[in-house]
């Protein structure tokens, strides 16, 4: 059996997180004060971060995607993340034909997941310190 489907299996099923819809401020006026605090939590998308993409194949980290890392995101598609759990985008697909580590109803290959919001486990992603490689 695969890494991917015994962590698959650990994963406890979760339900949906409400997500909020704000509603723009009314116009000529921002909303927006020296001390204004929003009410609910937001993923900070421009935290991002260049990243390399593993899967584990019989105890190998084997190299599938370049992509970019949201360390600070809390939500994935409106599911909680997990501790061990990180949001990322597939930049640049290395081998599309490898199973995703969290698939999805939707998603299951790094080609499906291509220009896509996905989880990932966090000891499958590593920091790039150059863009260009």
């Amino acid at each position: 059996m695969l890494y991917q489907e015994q962590f698959q299996s650990m994963r406890p099923m979760q339900s949906p997180i409400e997500e909020h819809v704000v509603p723009p401020p009314p116009t000529g006026r921002s909303g927006k004060g020296s001390c204004s605090a929003s009410a609910i939590p937001e993923d900070d998308m421009d935290d991002g971060s260049p990243c390399l993409l593993y899967i584990l194949e019989e105890d190998e980290m084997v190299l599938v995607a370049r992509g970019t890392e949201f360390r600070s995101a809390t939500v994935c598609h409106g599911m909680q993340l997990l501790e061990d759990e990180v949001k990322v985008s597939v930049d640049e697909m290395i081998m599309p034909d490898a199973s995703v580590p969290l698939s999805t109803e939707e998603i299951f290959t790094v080609e499906q997941a291509y220009k896509s919001f996905i989880t990932w486990p966090k000891f499958l992603v590593k920091p790039v310190s150059d863009p260009s490689v």
